[in-house]
């Protein structure tokens, strides 16, 4: 029995594995990893709607299950009424182990300097979706009580969108404050996680944002918008979600600025429960009850929605 599980829509190459599918009558799964989210259908639009129009809509009515992340993303998915059962499987992390979790990272060795002030970190693409401009202008507004913290933006960029975030940063004078470390892998990562305080992702969307669910695993208790499916963080005191605005950011980085020892310890506890919900061991079972209803071994799992 063989099932095809492919990962994004758009590209020609997704267009050929649903129409092998298609010919073959080969159940198939596809995972749109927020492509089909409101911004993310925005972007590049024109495009889109010529590709919606000529396979990608009939691709996915193909399909045997629509793989969502999050019960945001599904009731996106729900609205585009393609009759095709939507599958609320969240992204998984591989859980740090106690060595990591107890062993001390210098921080000089990734280059930053030790200087004792607190660390909130970003991590991911350096793309204009993220809203890190924005995060910048906020952290601009605040810096009168952020003066004993400092940002570090980690990641891949894309495109010339670096280049404007260093020009604000250097204009605005905030090179003291803010460090640029590109991408990081491996013990660098764990490092830089294992140094900072909190988390932000100030995204106008995200579909699940894999990050946060690493970065709770590490204990960091995060802020993150409206834009994504993490509601959770305020329900169970692990972090902020707001609105993707430079006025609420500037609002919770003064919280923040604010906040007490005891509170943040209890925050960060709360973060690291949280995250064992996303832990890939469990989350990689889910797929394979999945997989068992497609072949017809098994009944519909209860996260399957129509």
């Amino acid at each position: 029995n063989t099932i095809f599980h492919d990962n994004g829509i758009w590209l020609p190459f997704n267009n050929t594995i649903s129409q092998f599918c298609f010919r073959n009558n080969i159940p198939s799964i596809i995972s749109t990893h927020g492509m089909l989210e409101p911004w993310s259908m925005d972007n590049k639009k024109i495009k889109k709607k010529i590709a919606w129009f000529f396979y990608q809509r009939e691709n996915l009515i193909s399909a045997k299950v629509i793989h969502a992340t999050s019960e945001m993303e599904a009731k996106n998915i729900l609205k585009l009424n393609l009759g095709v059962p939507v599958a609320i499987i969240p992204n998984g992390v591989n859980m740090p182990n106690k060595d990591e979790l107890k062993k001390n990272y210098n921080i000089e060795s990734i280059g930053l300097k030790n200087d004792g002030r607190k660390i909130m970190l970003f991590t991911g693409r350096i793309h204009p979706k993220k809203g890190l401009l924005n995060l910048l202008k906020a952290w601009l507004y605040s810096s009168d009580y952020l003066k004993n913290w400092r940002l570090v933006i980690v990641g891949f960029p894309e495109g010339d969108y670096i280049k404007e975030l260093i020009s604000f940063s250097k204009k605005n004078n905030l090179d003291n404050s803010v460090d640029f470390l590109g991408p990081l892998i491996g013990k660098d990562l764990i490092n830089i996680y294992r140094n900072s305080d909190i988390f932000v992702l100030p995204t106008y969307s995200e579909n699940f944002g894999l990050v946060v669910a690493e970065a709770l695993s590490y204990g960091l208790p995060t802020l993150t918008t409206q834009g994504t499916p993490w509601s959770i963080l305020e329900i169970e005191n692990a972090g902020w979600w707001c609105k993707p605005t430079i006025e609420d950011l500037v609002k919770n980085l003064k919280t923040i600025s604010n906040l007490n020892g005891i509170d943040y310890l209890e925050m960060s506890e709360n973060a690291f429960k949280i995250s064992k919900n996303y832990n890939w061991n469990d989350i990689s079972l889910s797929f394979f009850d999945l997989y068992q209803w497609i072949l017809g071994f098994e009944k519909k799992p209860a996260f399957v929605i129509n």
